[in-house]
């Protein structure tokens, strides 16, 4: 593994998208343990939607390997809304708050080795004594503990994490809630009316390319109206 980690302890994922592949090989979940070797199938990028719409071989599919680095965990806290009082602000409380996400089931992977930092990042919102916080434990359990990811699901994160364009960029203002909801009642919108915010970099560090990456299929996934599955260790 790139990262010298433990490949038992590996978070994998796969949209599904329904895609003539997937049902050839019996399911997503079957697809995406059949790539052993990183292969994507002969003519798999025309036949799949979300490879399509992100110009991707294999894009529908991926891995976060263990031993996640701390830019990359950096990095995730840093994508996280400059106001906490923001509409990113308030989605990102909703997830966690209404899911009760503690970041306790993620925190027990880090004790496992699956991490490079032997505690999470952190961002701080407020005044002392009202002060909000949110920990890497919380949003990658977010992210990767809290079962499949559905639509609805996926928007939540990617506006928070600033992984989605809406219209002419990205939406910040309470006020801006209309326009979430108009994208989850007008699936042929939500394609023309936006963007994946997130572009994959030469330069990219490998776990935050695998962020990225995965980021980028919950927007393919938003878009298609599908679920992505994950797999996360025993």
């Amino acid at each position: 593994m790139a990262q010298g980690g433990d490949a038992t302890l590996a978070i994998g994922w796969v949209v599904d998208d329904g895609c003539p592949p997937k049902r050839g090989e019996g399911g997503a979940a079957t697809f995406a343990r059949s790539l052993s070797d990183g292969a994507p199938p002969e003519g798999h990028r025309a036949d799949c939607p979300t490879c399509k719409l992100l110009d991707e071989d294999l894009a529908c599919v991926g891995v976060v390997e263990s031993r996640l680095s701390a830019a990359a965990e950096d990095w995730l806290a840093g994508r996280l809304p400059e106001h906490i009082e923001s509409l990113p602000g308030m989605l990102l409380r909703k997830n966690l708050g209404e899911s009760g996400v503690t970041g306790a089931t993620f925190a027990a992977l880090r004790k496992r080795g699956f991490c490079e930092a032997p505690g999470p990042f952190s961002r701080h919102w407020g005044p002392f004594f009202r002060r909000v916080t949110v920990t890497t434990d919380q949003v990658l359990e977010e992210l990767f503990c809290a079962g499949d990811v559905q639509p609805a699901h996926a928007l939540g994160v990617l506006v928070h994490v600033g992984g989605i364009q809406i219209g002419r960029g990205q939406i910040n203002s309470i006020s801006d809630g209309g326009k979430l909801a108009h994208l989850m009642a007008n699936l042929a919108d939500r394609e023309p009316m936006t963007l994946p915010a997130l572009s994959l970099r030469d330069d990219d560090e490998s776990g935050v390319r695998q962020l990225k990456r995965y980021l980028r299929a919950l927007y393919a996934a938003f878009v298609l109206d599908c679920e992505v599955k994950v797999f996360t260790p025993d």
